[in-house]
């Protein structure tokens, strides 16, 4: 969080309990927990917690994405990047299925097509996108 604190052109910081999200902010998840939607705060809030214990990843993109999808539903815009394995899949899945949008890397600008593959596979993605246009992209994306 530090290193891409300092390249980044907005605020990066390891999340911590009561981070609440807002423009120009990212937070990255710490080691060994997950990150999700405080559901019972007033404005959006992020949660670290150890739970779910026996999710295989730590932290899981399927346990952020899904408590997204959960709580903010069409306002909220999923993007799977580079990566291995199908993590994110079934929390892009409940994203969907509460009117969010979803991106995907493309294959061909991906280190490893895991990640956005199995969300591509599913048909769950509503763009496939080269990394190079994610910016430009997220952005066309704020206001579908």
């Amino acid at each position: 969080a530090k290193r891409l604190d300092g390249v980044c052109k907005i605020r990066v910081k390891e999340a911590e309990t009561g981070d609440q999200l807002r423009p120009g902010h990212a937070f990255v998840a710490p080691g060994g927990k997950h990150v999700i939607v405080d559901p019972e705060a007033s404005r959006i809030e992020l949660v670290v917690t150890p739970d779910p214990k026996e999710a295989l990843y730590k932290p899981s993109a399927n346990v952020l994405i899904g408590s997204v999808g959960e709580h903010l539903g069409r306002r909220a815009l999923g993007v799977v990047l580079t990566g291995m394995g199908n993590d994110g899949m079934e929390g892009v899945r409940i994203l969907k299925q509460k009117g969010g949008r979803a991106l995907a890397q493309s294959d061909a600008t991906c280190v490893v097509y895991g990640m956005p593959k199995a969300i591509v596979d599913a048909g769950l993605a509503d763009e496939i996108v080269d990394i190079d246009d994610m910016a430009g992209a997220i952005l066309g994306n704020l206001y579908k």
